[in-house]
């Protein structure tokens, strides 16, 4: 899994979900309405790799990008988790998607590089977007490769031995720009962001 820095392919799927779930009304979301209204509103360029499943899936490799991009929203605390197949997008995570949008509006976030966005969605964070033929182009599909944050849960526990949880979600916060919830989950993921970030 890359890192979810600005323009990264799960960060692209995150923000793409994040605004999905900001749009979808009628209740909380499940991850079937969330992938459906994705696919029928045209917010990602699905290219005919993104139907096929990876190998230990069977689900078209999109529906499964998008399911960690959950993954990854909750672990920022962007998206609740607190009932299974919720999808709810929380208060952080629509401020967090207000300040993408005025990011990509500022000129911070290139529209033009977020090669797996859609025209229309590159649209929406940028109305000044013109689709060019220098626009980013998508990578190759890869197989997904799930990082094990064991080792960062395990440096944490090492961590509240002289810290609080409460101290930890601060520091990591600052590094990365955006609230981290205290709580071990979130704060080994946001740790292993900022080091992937760093290198």
């Amino acid at each position: 899994m890359s890192a979810l820095t600005k323009h990264s392919v799960d960060w692209q799927h995150m923000t793409a979900l994040l605004y999905a779930l900001n749009i979808i009304s009628g209740g909380i979301p499940t991850r079937r309405e969330s992938v459906e209204f994705i696919q029928r509103e045209g917010l990602l360029t699905l290219r005919p790799e993104d139907h096929r499943p990876y190998d230990s899936q069977n689900e078209p490799s999109w529906q499964t990008d998008v399911a960690y991009a959950r993954k990854d929203a909750v672990m920022l605390g962007l998206i609740d988790n607190s009932e299974w197949n919720s999808w709810e997008l929380v208060r952080r995570g629509r401020e967090y998607l207000n300040q993408t949008k005025k990011e990509c509006l500022e000129g911070g976030i290139v529209v033009s590089r977020c090669c797996l966005w859609s025209p229309k969605l590159k649209c929406i964070f940028d109305p000044s977007y013109r689709p060019s033929s220098n626009d980013a182009k998508a990578p190759l599909k890869g197989q997904r490769a799930v990082l094990d944050i064991g080792e960062y849960e395990q440096l944490i526990e090492e961590k509240l031995k002289t810290a609080t949880i409460e101290e930890l979600a601060a520091k990591v916060s600052r590094l990365l720009g955006c609230n981290i919830p205290p709580a071990n989950p979130s704060v080994a993921f946001a740790f292993r962001q900022y080091v992937y970030n760093s290198i």
